[in-house]
């Protein structure tokens, strides 16, 4: 007699073998060293002995002939054929989901500038920096406008008035405008000087222009931080220095703010590493708005690059003998 008529005899005649296990029937049974396919064969036919005392017309699942197989070397498929010949539901081939990849930038990192006091040949270092490293993407870290005549810091009552400043201020935007018409800004607490002092005046944003419509940038977008490729870029007046910031958030961090720092240090975990990094400046520090910081250490002129979708930072200084106008 074979298996599943043994099987269904069983149950028929106890229908409480409905509730013991596969193996437990098999041990009834009398089989020794029960096989996989002896608890499939033991499986169907226990369900169609309960179909059958329920009063259900039962088809027959099992052929007399034995089971045969195409040759294949495929063992899912030749399981779901078996499945199916015993009456099983093969499960349906889950969905795959696409995992959308995020390109690879090469970016490059452009120092503070605070125009229009910028340093003379910057701006072609930078163009250089650029093309050298096949960027494909640009942040400007942060005080692209200096605004010394409302700074909190002294201003030199023999400098530039306010609306000569801003004037020279939107002449130079133009030219860093032209060579890189898609960037992204992190804001730094000299852009802000104008805004931050209109909030203390009670004065509505509503009156306020934004960066684009002043400086005539309308493709630049203006941010507090962005994240490309998971680096963090921010100007860093309020998140603290890139070394501080990097430890603090457990993310790899890109500042300016700093015009003395430039530098790399990298911090490796058990399973991760990342980086801090932080770009120097493009400044003219002869120039009579960086008084306040006159006997300092000395300024780092230089910017940097975040190359293969953030896995390597380079630091750039600049040649002041070759970029000198």
């Amino acid at each position: 007699m074979r298996l599943e008529e043994r099987v269904r005899e069983l149950i028929l005649s106890n229908p409480s073998h409905l509730k013991s296990g596969l193996e437990r029937i098999a041990k009834k049974l009398k089989i020794k060293n029960v096989s996989g396919n002896q608890l499939m064969i033991i499986k169907a036919a226990k369900k169609a002995a309960r179909q059958e005392l329920k009063g259900i017309e039962i088809v027959p699942i099992f052929s007399s002939v034995p089971i045969q197989f195409e040759e294949s070397n495929d063992v899912e498929a030749k399981f779901a054929e078996l499945a199916e010949r015993l009456g099983y539901e093969t499960p349906k081939k889950r969905p795959t989901v696409k995992v959308r990849k995020e390109k690879k930038y090469n970016v490059l990192v452009i120092g503070d500038l605070h125009l229009p006091f910028e340093r003379p040949g910057y701006l072609e270092f930078c163009i250089d920096t650029y093309k050298k490293h096949k960027c494909n993407r640009v942040v400007f870290i942060g005080d692209i406008i200096d605004s010394h005549y409302s700074s909190f810091h002294a201003t030199d009552p023999d400098g530039l008035g306010g609306g000569a400043e801003l004037e020279l201020c939107i002449e130079r935007v133009k030219d860093w405008y032209e060579a890189f018409p898609q960037a992204e800004i992190c804001i730094g607490n000299h852009d802000a000087i104008i805004m931050r002092k209109a909030f203390d005046s009670g004065v509505p944003k509503i009156w306020i222009k934004d960066f684009n419509d002043v400086l005539g940038t309308p493709n630049w977008k203006w941010v507090t931080d962005t994240y490309i490729n998971g680096i963090r870029y921010v100007h860093g007046h309020k998140s603290s220095k890139a070394r501080t910031a990097t430890r603090r958030d457990m993310v790899s961090t890109v500042t300016g703010h700093y015009h003395t720092d430039f530098y790399i240090d990298f911090m490796f975990g058990k399973t991760r590493s990342l980086f801090a990094m932080a770009v120097g400046c493009g400044i003219d520090d002869s120039q009579y708005a960086f008084a306040y910081a006159a006997g300092g250490k000395k300024n780092a002129i230089g910017c940097g690059v975040v190359l293969d979708g953030g896995n390597q930072p380079i630091l750039v200084a600049m040649d002041l003998e070759k970029y000198k106008n």
